[in-house]
């Protein structure tokens, strides 16, 4: 194939997306690489393409599976992978993936210039390479190519592997396992013999063994063997060990020459341990870490900031410091980590608080976006760091800046001397570590402190290129004054990221209770009441921070409309006002929350294209891949959908554990057919360990069960499951409604009577959202409790009156009125209720109700239309499910009265098929099977 016609194929391939140079970077016997530049990141990378002839021979499935096996390993010195993928070309999936492009040269570069490296700086080199594939090796990956031309070298001199895309995971036993029995991928010069000879087992330490021979030839100037070909390096590697180390370099210590030679014994179990050994003895055998040129890494400490009574910053030029010249450009939403505050002041309430005021001034900006602070478990969870340090250091910011595309780290530092403070700014360099600007504001007293956060904040935006940072309103105005008010609110705050609903009422209470003007305390208040269902407490705050658009920035001005908009369904309002966000201050988050606006409104090809922005922006979001799966899931693409759940698993395993995110994970398997993969979605909860969580797994379960029929298994589950619920909480009152549902389809009126009378004491001691308010009410209309019913509806109907453009509210009051009409016999209530459109929620119901009213009405063709219409309306993991699978047995029952057989005989056939794994005693399938049997007898006849 020729290689113009391989790049075409693969630049038509990245359309859109990377943009590739017109020449080659470099190529290599498994692969060419392409410089290009990422479109939606504006930065340059590098695209590595397999040779079609090696995705022939080794298997492109095979090959990608292993770039999806490295793609998780985030660590300084390993070069990230940021991308895969394959090109069609003649029929052969040839796979590429792409990574950055780094400005320093290879190592093999450098040693071809210099030869020989000094002791230390092989040693640094070896030891940054040692930490990168220790960690590795600690998720089970092996490298098995470690060499010169794998190891590049950053503007800063650090080194990074590269090329893992020929690593592999290693067994439970431990080995590798390579990609063909007797083939041997990577390099001879410093493959291990048992890698050479491909016949296993091969781990960890055959990387090992490659980097001794990288060391070796640091220091020699040259490699361990040499041969003009390929084969005949390989005998030369077999005929003996290199020439021995200190031939080339007589002046090196004896024991430095014996650690190399024992990382590259021939013998795996002679060599060190692990690679962290080798380094170790390496540095001792040089005579320790910091005579070899190691200084260990340290801490940067902020307390030379302070000096006698008040801070002065220490700095060499201060052009460096105080240009008022960009020192970054960044726009398109491109994102920016701001560490926690460091706070060396006695006040540990300061640090959160000014945190706080610095993120409202910072979110400012048009052109860049604040990492969110909520998305630090995830992030380290990827990174393999224990989920209990909250703690967003500067060094810890600076790895995942590096990790996950971030372009700036800020760090601002609050210190205290005799009642005078100092708040300094740096913006470091993720990639190096470098400060690229610094800055520092002086305060007389505690009321001064938010004015210098202010300033402080316009400086940073102004480093950063923020074309608008003048218009900036002033943090005391669009925040509080109040320093007791911000430090309660930024609790509060805290508070939300763990969902502690409870805390974030009564401290976001207090917040406005000293500050009666906080419009953010305010709104966050009424997030609190809509999210708990209390809409009419929830609207009164919101609609009090929304008169006190002066006393919030732009951005809260439309996050607080966006969100009054919603909770009181005005969707064309709350779409407007998203976009806004979306459009005016671009972020992965704002482009996430416009996409589910658009999903919320059913127009999901726009939503897709919402969501797909948001991960050009921040390709780390998984709540956007998550809203990207569900989009796809409605338009019918649920194997796509399916691709996106799974990164999202990759990308936070935990978000897929969480209640309604599993529900419809597990939801987009049954669209397949798939029950088992379901299952296994749903039964992950159950090892969840909150007892709420667990619930609802055994809930999903039951859902699962009674789509299929399995009325019996599904009780069991809800049985398992209601106990572990919050008691008198909304998922009890849910679950107890199903179960009742459940008992009364298998005819046990009894024990459904005592999950409803459970369930009615929950409605009247809390305040239900309208759409369970809607299903308790149907619930009893089906038990024949209509004064119950009545009640229900009432309280939906005061419920509905505070949000009359509430397309759901009004649905669900819709049906609930038609429902006890029908039940009581008034055919023109009924008719009157469900005179409004099409039903978006609820439609299995909706329809069903309507059939019935149409054969009320003696209009049997419109009965069966709209019997139909249910049947068509599929659902799962929503109460209407089970209105959908009763719709069936409606729908023949139906046609039959009007004289369509066939109808009929389809209508139960399709049930029979539904349940085919169903209880063979439930009655509504004994029933569907004996009418069957039935109308077919007549058929015969």
């Amino acid at each position: 194939m020729e290689l113009a016609q391989l790049r075409d194929a693969l630049s038509r391939q990245l359309a859109g997306r990377y943009e590739l140079d017109p020449a080659e970077l470099g190529a290599g016997g498994m692969a060419l690489v392409y410089g290009a530049r990422d479109l939606r990141h504006q930065r340059r990378v590098a695209v590595k393409l397999m040779r079609p002839e090696q995705a022939v021979v080794f298997g492109a499935e095979r090959f990608l599976r292993e770039i999806n096996l490295t793609a998780g390993l985030q660590h300084p010195h390993i070069l990230p992978l940021l991308d895969s993928g394959s090109v069609n070309v003649g029929g052969v999936a040839i796979p590429y993936y792409v990574m950055p492009l780094v400005a320093g040269p290879s190592l093999r570069t450098r040693l071809d210039v210099e030869g020989q490296l000094s002791v230390a700086t092989a040693l640094s080199i070896a030891r940054d390479v040692a930490e990168g594939l220790q960690y590795a090796h600690d998720r089970g990956v092996v490298h098995r190519d470690i060499k010169p031309e794998n190891v590049l070298l950053n503007e800063s001199g650090a080194a990074l592997i590269a090329d893992f895309g020929v690593a592999r995971a290693t067994g439970a036993d431990g080995t590798l396992r390579l990609t063909e029995s007797g083939t041997t991928v990577g390099t001879p010069t410093y493959m291990s013999p048992e890698q050479l000879a491909a016949t296993g087992p091969t781990d960890q330490r055959s990387d090992q063994y490659s980097l001794a021979g990288v060391v070796y030839e640091m220091l020699a100037g040259r490699p361990p063997y040499e041969a003009p070909t390929r084969d005949g390096l390989v005998t030369r590697r077999l005929a003996g060990p290199p020439d021995p180390l200190q031939d080339h370099r007589p002046e090196l210590p004896a024991p430095l020459v014996a650690v190399v030679s024992r990382g590259m014994s021939p013998t795996a179990g002679d060599r060190y341990p692990a690679v962290r050994d080798l380094i170790d003895a390496l540095a001792a055998a040089a005579g320790g870490s910091e005579s070899a040129g190691m200084s260990p890494r340290r801490r940067r400490s902020w307390l030379p900031l302070v000096v006698g009574a008040i801070g002065v910053l220490v700095v060499g030029a201060g052009a460096l410091w105080y240009s008022r010249r960009p020192v970054r450009t960044l726009t398109d939403g491109a994102m920016v980590i701001l560490a926690d505050v460091e706070n060396l002041t006695s006040d540990s309430t300061l640090g959160p608080a000014l945190r706080v005021a610095a993120m409202v001034g910072l979110q400012q900006s048009g052109s860049f976006s604040v990492y969110p602070r909520n998305r630090l478990r995830a992030s380290l969870a990827r990174m393999g760091r224990t989920i209990t340090d909250t703690v967003l250091s500067e060094q810890l910011a600076r790895e995942i800046a590096y990790r996950e595309s971030g372009r700036a780290v800020i760090v601002l530092n609050v210190a205290e001397v005799g009642g005078r403070y100092t708040i300094a700014a740096r913006v470091i360099d993720p990639a190096t570590g470098a400060d690229l600007a610094a800055h520092q504001v002086s305060a007389q007293a505690t009321g001064e402190l938010l004015g210098a956060v202010d300033q402080v904040v316009t400086w940073t935006r102004r480093r950063l290129g923020d074309v608008n940072w003048e218009q900036a309103t002033p943090l005391p105005l669009v925040t509080t004054s109040s320093l007791p008010a911000l430090r309660v609110y930024a609790e509060a705050r805290a508070a939300l990221s763990r969902s502690d609903w409870g805390t974030v009422e009564r401290l976001a209470g207090r917040a406005v209770e000293l500050d009666t003007g906080f419009a953010m305390a305010q709104m966050l208040r009424g997030q609190y009441f809509v999210v708990n269902n209390n809409v009419q407490e929830g609207l009164k705050w919101l609609r009090e921070a929304d008169r006190r658009t002066g006393r919030l920035t732009e951005v809260e001005q439309l996050n607080v409309k966006s969100l009054l908009a919603r909770a009181e369904g005005r969707t064309g309002d709350q779409l407007g006002f998203a976009r806004s966000l979306a459009t005016s201050y671009p972020s992965g988050l704002h482009w996430q929350l416009y996409g589910e606006s658009l999903r919320n409104a059913h127009r999901y090809h726009d939503a897709i294209s919402a969501f797909e922005q948001a991960v050009a922006i921040d390709s780390t979001n998984a709540t956007a891949y998550y809203n990207l799966a569900l989009a796809h899931k409605e338009v019918g693409n649920s194997r796509t959908a399916l691709d996106y759940f799974s990164r999202v698993d990759r990308l936070d395993s935990l978000m897929l554990l969480t209640d309604y995110l599993n529900q419809q994970w597990g939801h987009t398997y049954v669209t397949i057919g798939d029950y088992a993969g379901a299952e296994t979605a749903f039964r992950r909860m159950l090892a969840r360990p909150q007892p709420r969580d667990q619930a609802r797994g055994h809930r999903s379960l039951a859902y699962l069960a009674l789509y299929q029929g399995q009325f019996g298994e599904a009780v069991a589950s809800l049985r398992r499951g209601i106990p572990l619920q919050p008691p008198g909480s909304l998922s009890e009152y849910r679950d107890l409604l199903l179960l009742a549902d459940v008992e009364l389809t298998r005819g046990n009126s009894a024990a459904a009577r005592v999950a409803l009378d459970r369930a009615y004491l929950i409605f009247r001691k809390n305040t239900i959202q309208a759409a369970a308010v809607m299903f308790g009410g149907h619930q009893f209309v089906r038990a024949g409790q209509l004064d119950r019913g009545r009640l229900l509806l009432d309280s939906l109907v005061a419920r509905a009156a505070l949000r009359p453009n509430s397309i759901q509210d009004q649905e669900a009051l819709a049906i609930l009125r038609a429902d006890l009409a029908l039940a009581r016999g008034q055919l023109e209530q009924a008719r009157s209720a469900l005179a409004a459109g099409r039903f978006e929620n609820y439609a299995a119901l909706g329809l069903s109700l309507r059939a019935e009213m149409f054969a009320s009405a003696g209009q049997l063709d419109s009965a069966v239309a709209m019997a139909k219409a249910a049947t068509e309306s599929r659902t799962f993991g929503l109460e209407v499910q089970q209105d959908w699978l009763r719709s069936f047995g409606q729908l023949a029952r139906l046609a039959e009265a009007a004289g369509d057989s066939a109808s009929a005989r389809e209508a139960y056939s399709s049930l029979i098929e539904q349940w085919r794994e169903g209880d063979a005693d439930l009655p509504p399938l004994v029933a569907a099977r004996r009418e069957l049997a039935r109308l077919q007898a007549a058929t015969r006849r």
